[in-house]
């Protein structure tokens, strides 16, 4: 294994906003090495977007710069947390040479910067790291494809998975918070008592997406893609019903399939937050999906296209209104404070029902990004009116050119025509005054937050509407 250190790479960090970046709580990543992994992991999106650029080489890795590093996170301040290891694995074989991931984390902890990594490496688990990690500083999600060390045909050149696990549980014990990432699941890889083994409390999972890159190979390895047929963002993803089914086993002890059963399972489990998230319907699906929602129709005993469409406001993505969710979101947040435990709402109804500005179920006290429509609901529903400055701090992490956020519609005429002058931070205020625009604090709180007039610097003050909620100010 060799690298081209002398050379680096440019995408070292990125400012990535993402889809629903105003909303998001970790917006950056910081790749230590990049332009290619040693692991290599057939299923790897970042290894699909830039083989075809011939932008991926396994066998000479490049490193970043540490005096670039170094200058990047002086824009970053403390207490904001960077995804570590966005788009190449940070603890890949070339850090036990080069040590970049090891001396970036040195730089954050003297900054006073967060760290969310995501490896399949036992590295990090290794002393020379947990001397220098800062349990109050990092944040350690350990991917595990598979359960078992016997050969696969994810032909996986990370650490063995019983090397991974061992290294959580070390982790845990040692004070770090620790998640296992089950990414991609695979049903058929993954023993989830070998997980729970592990002793490590928390698991994100995520299903295995499949576009064209991806189908070739698994079907190459004999891997049947039949299942895949629901189309979204350009891959074919699991039908709902069928993940639904497929994540039943994580939870551990529930039966009940009514929700007030599953509240109370998880308080009983241990469980200190809860989110929740509605189905949403997009139309254009319908035809292509037939067949799964005819599976859910009988599950829930009514046609439930008709029902959305009955019920939904728009014509292509469908989410119920707001008084049908209403009672449900009502009764969440009331058994899970009667329970003890943080309530929190990921769907785009109700997030002022949400017990602090982060619908991931994140305590107050983590160090996210405040600087989001999330935050100013929060504080215009306990002050009674939120003005864009309240809201400025960590307003310069987003000083960043608008076309170079990641994972936004940058391409088209009309949106180049009006944004591509702007940074991320004028398109964000530009939201914050624009309450016409689908992704204004007006709009996408559906009139909870609404406009009052303007402050002294022409910012739009927004008032917290009682009529339009459920949730007391103040509450």
């Amino acid at each position: 294994m060799t690298s081209t250190a002398s050379k680096g790479f440019g995408s070292f960090y990125a400012e990535a906003a993402g889809g629903e970046g105003e909303r998001c709580n970790y917006p950056t990543r910081l790749d230590t090495y990049g332009c290619g992994c040693a692991h290599d992991c057939a299923y790897c999106y970042a290894k699909s977007l830039l083989d075809f650029r011939k932008n991926w080489n396994p066998e000479q890795p490049r490193v970043a710069s540490t005096v670039d590093i170094s200058k990047a996170l002086r824009k970053v301040k403390a207490g904001q947390v960077l995804r570590l290891g966005g788009m190449t694995d940070c603890f890949q074989p070339l850090e036990r040479v080069y040590g970049a991931t090891r001396q970036a984390i040195q730089m954050m902890n003297a900054r006073g910067i967060g760290y969310l990594i995501v490896t399949k490496s036992d590295l990090v688990a290794d002393k020379v790291y947990t001397r220098v990690m800062d349990p109050e500083l990092a944040h350690i999600q350990i991917s595990v494809t598979s359960t078992s060390d016997e050969p696969n045909f994810l032909k996986e050149k990370a650490s063995r998975p019983s090397d991974r696990l061992r290294a959580a549980e070390r982790l845990s014990k040692a004070g770090f918070d620790v998640a296992l990432r089950v990414s991609p699941y695979i049903p058929e890889l993954i023993d989830i008592k070998a997980l729970r083994a592990s002793g490590v409390d928390k698991c994100l999972v995520e299903f295995l997406r499949v576009n064209g890159f991806i189908s070739k190979w698994l079907e190459a390895e004999g891997y049947a893609t039949s299942l895949y047929t629901q189309s979204h963002g350009g891959y074919r993803h699991l039908p709902l019903w069928k993940k639904q089914s497929l994540l039943r086993p994580f939870i551990i002890g529930v039966t009940s399939k009514t929700y007030k059963s599953l509240i109370n399972h998880a308080a009983d489990a241990g469980a200190t937050a809860m989110t929740t998230e509605f189905f949403c319907m997009e139309q254009r699906s319908v035809n292509s999906a037939a067949d799964n929602y005819k599976v859910i129709s009988e599950c829930m005993g009514h046609d439930v296209v008709e029902f959305y469409r009955r019920n939904s406001h728009g014509q292509g993505y469908l989410r119920l209104n707001r008084k049908v969710k209403e009672p449900y979101v009502k009764s969440m947040r009331r058994i899970a404070h009667e329970r003890g435990m943080r309530f929190y709402v990921s769907d785009a109804h109700f997030k002022e029902a949400c017990d602090n500005c982060c619908c991931c179920g994140l305590p107050n006290d983590w160090k996210v990004s405040r600087y989001n429509f999330s935050e100013a609901l929060q504080l215009c529903k306990r002050n009674g009116s939120v003005r864009y400055s309240d809201i400025t701090d960590g307003v310069d992490y987003y000083d960043f050119p608008w076309s170079k956020a990641d994972g936004y519609n940058t391409s088209s005429t009309e949106r180049k025509a009006k944004f591509m002058g702007m940074s991320m931070k004028d398109y964000i205020r530009y939201l914050w005054n624009t309450p016409t625009a689908g992704q204004s604090p007006y709009r996408i709180f559906e009139g909870v937050m609404k406009p009052d007039g303007r402050d002294e610097n022409g910012d739009i003050i927004y008032v917290y509407d009682q009529s339009r909620t459920f949730v007391e100010q103040g509450g």
